[in-house]
């Protein structure tokens, strides 16, 4: 019986470096448009995978520090924007807090960019 050749593998993009942590504060407003929206499970995968397909890549940890979930979007090898930078959100609930990421990324981020002025609240410049 002859041997399967392996497919060809599909080059990957390049994996950028980390590059820093960006900030959204939430203000009730936004808390009470999450709240209202909060992710199916279907939802959430839907998601995960368009945003796996334009090269961010995720965790999920537990924080023991705020003692619930934690999840990480990473824009690990994305084209355009958000290159190495990482964007986060905790919750006891995992699907709001995957909605919370969503809603970061697309309501507070302006095009989906998270490299902003107002991204940067603190100047440590003393």
């Amino acid at each position: 019986m002859p041997k399967k050749k392996p497919s060809p593998a599909k080059p990957k993009a390049e994996k950028h470096a980390f590059d820093g942590f960006v900030n959204f504060y939430l203000t009730k407003t936004d808390k009470d448009a999450i709240g209202e929206h909060v992710f199916t499970a279907q939802g959430c995968l839907d998601f995960v995978n368009e945003m796996l397909e334009a090269g961010y890549a995720f965790k999920v940890a537990y924080d023991d520090y705020s003692d619930c979930p934690a999840v990480m979007m990473i824009g690990e090898r994305t084209k355009v924007f958000n290159k190495g930078k990482i964007m986060s959100a905790r919750h006891a609930d995992l699907l709001k807090a995957f909605t919370i990421l969503y809603y970061q990324h697309v309501h507070l981020s302006q095009s989906e960019d998270w490299d902003k002025e107002e991204a940067k609240p603190f100047d440590f410049d003393w």
